[in-house]
């Protein structure tokens, strides 16, 4: 998918769900990302799912631009992979490029800036179907602005299934 981001607080989710709830059902606070508590600890929110957050406020010690994944509606705040010397800035306003492919036990992202070219790939060992309680599920978008200002545009997206479940 083709992200957009120039925000001075706030962020969004990549949601997989199976479709039990719906996200506008969640009313959570900004730190949570319209996924899951604004602090570790907090009531849960989306059940059985997966999140991957693209968060550029410090909730809880995850620094101002980072990346994660959680589940089962957890926090989106720590743990954290921090994007800061890194070559990707959320906070640039640049349109990012966002790749991410699963291999039935890993799920690897990778972001490119499309106006530098850089690039950054992590990824993180999950089993999605065991996750989500099953081999089809909802994919969506969450985000928040945590009262401040946030632009957020989803530019682009695509999702294809190439024999593994998501």
């Amino acid at each position: 998918s083709d992200y957009s981001g120039k925000e001075s607080r706030g962020g969004r989710v990549y949601v997989c769900y199976p479709g039990e709830q719906h996200f506008g059902h969640c009313h959570l606070g900004g730190g949570g990302l319209g996924y899951g508590p604004d602090s570790p600890g907090g009531t849960p929110g989306i059940a059985k799912s997966v999140a991957v957050k693209f968060d550029l406020y410090n909730n809880a010690g995850e620094g101002m631009n980072s990346t994660g994944i959680y589940t089962n509606g957890a926090s989106p705040t720590t743990p954290f992979v921090d994007l800061t010397n890194t070559a990707i800035n959320l906070h640039s306003g640049h349109v990012f490029n966002v790749h991410m492919t699963y291999d039935g036990s890993n799920l690897v992202m990778t972001i490119t800036d499309a106006t530098t070219n850089g690039t950054f790939t992590w990824g993180w060992p999950i089993n999605i179907p065991a996750t989500v309680g099953g081999n089809t599920a909802y994919l969506g978008f969450t985000a928040a602005d945590g009262g401040f200002t946030a632009v957020q545009q989803i530019l682009n997206w695509t999702y294809a299934a190439n024999g593994t479940s998501p």
